[in-house]
């Protein structure tokens, strides 16, 4: 697959309890490539996060590249990938706790 590619932020937000669809690569390109995830835990307490590619969860067994990993109060996170994605496949995501783990996904369409 060749990308021509500009930079961008795919996603920015906060991940919710129950697993959401974080990004969707564009179904008019040959797909996308996930470079960067920044995780910040805003909370006091620990918090644990999942993602996935693909599927209906990011916990499915065969979709998880990130499950349940521990991210202390007020820490960063930041995951260096060279993920491929092709047209539609989507990253899903969820923390133990809505609203106090922040996302930020980075990449090239």
């Amino acid at each position: 697959m060749a990308i021509a590619g500009t930079d961008k932020r795919m996603s920015m937000g906060q991940l919710a309890a129950t697993d959401s669809t974080l990004y969707t690569a564009p179904s008019a390109t040959p797909g996308a490539i996930v470079k960067q995830i920044v995780l910040v835990n805003t909370d006091t307490v620990q918090r644990t996060v999942s993602l996935g590619v693909n599927g209906t969860a990011a916990t499915a067994a065969n979709n998880v590249f990130a499950n349940l990993l521990p991210i202390a109060a007020g820490q960063t996170v930041t995951l260096d990938l060279y993920a491929v994605l092709n047209s539609g496949d989507t990253i899903h995501g969820l923390a133990d706790a809505g609203s106090k783990v922040n996302h930020l996904i980075s990449g090239i369409e």
